[in-house]
């Protein structure tokens, strides 16, 4: 297992400035930026598609550390910019803007460092229910497809409660069978990343894994709950089924 470095950075990082500015830079971390104070950034997991229309490569180098204009850039990158300067991150890692595409050399670099790249990010977005960048992060969503189904019932209670109907399989329909987990490269993308928030976008929602660890914790917790309710309930009936029997005997 990879322990966070806080200081560790990786060689290239997109700049995406202030949060009034309308252009992005790439810059070499060991040349721009100081040990300190503590830079973040965050990562990025989305589908290439065919092929990504802005790239990193051997010969635009110099070209893509200029500034460049934000609004040129594939739909899920220029949300993933917008949720950046939301969480005030001014630095992302994105691999075909952060990795030489034509040089082998670069790459026998870069690919060793994978587990630190994500590791020592501040979270890794996922565009889970895109195919290519230019799809986006957002959908419309269909608030029924969102919201969980209630129902009303005595059940456990004795008293009239509303319940809550949940999806069991949310997990794999929304995030491990989604479009996104069929690029192989998205495997190190999640396993690598040590840290527990993982932001995942689906056609129906937005969740992290510890909203998902959470939701099962808590749907254990309430089954337990109502295991024991009904048990105490049981109890009483019985107990007063005791008394009632004890009176009779008594009147006899």
């Amino acid at each position: 297992m990879v322990s966070s470095d806080p200081e560790w950075l990786p060689t290239r990082l997109v700049d995406i400035g202030l949060e009034a500015e309308a252009q992005w830079r790439i810059i070499v971390t060991a040349e721009e930026i100081e040990a300190s104070p503590v830079v973040s950034y965050l990562t990025l997991s989305y589908r290439w598609g065919s092929r990504p229309t802005t790239m990193l490569l051997s010969s635009n180098l110099e070209l893509l550390r200029d500034a460049n204009q934000i609004a040129a850039l594939p739909l899920t990158f220029r949300e993933f910019i917008a949720i950046a300067r939301f969480l005030g991150i001014r630095y992302l890692w994105i691999d075909c803007l952060c990795i030489m595409q034509d040089s082998e050399a670069d790459w026998k670099i870069e690919a060793p460092m994978m587990r630190n790249v994500y590791t020592n990010s501040v979270c890794n977005i996922a565009a889970s229910a895109s195919d290519d960048p230019d799809s986006g992060l957002f959908r419309e969503r269909d608030p029924a497809a969102i919201h969980p189904g209630v129902v009303k019932s005595t059940f456990a209670t004795g008293h009239l409660e509303d319940h809550f109907i949940l999806s069991e399989d949310y997990w794999d329909r929304e995030i491990n069978n989604g479009t996104l987990h069929k690029r192989g490269w998205v495997f190190q993308e999640r396993f690598l990343k040590m840290m527990n928030q993982k932001m995942m976008n689906s056609q129906n929602n937005v969740k992290n894994e510890k909203n998902v660890n959470n939701q099962k914790k808590m749907k254990d917790q309430k089954i337990i709950k109502d295991q024991k309710k009904m048990k105490n309930q049981k109890k009483m009936k019985n107990q007063k089924k005791t008394r009632a029997n004890h009176k009779e005997y008594a009147k006899s």
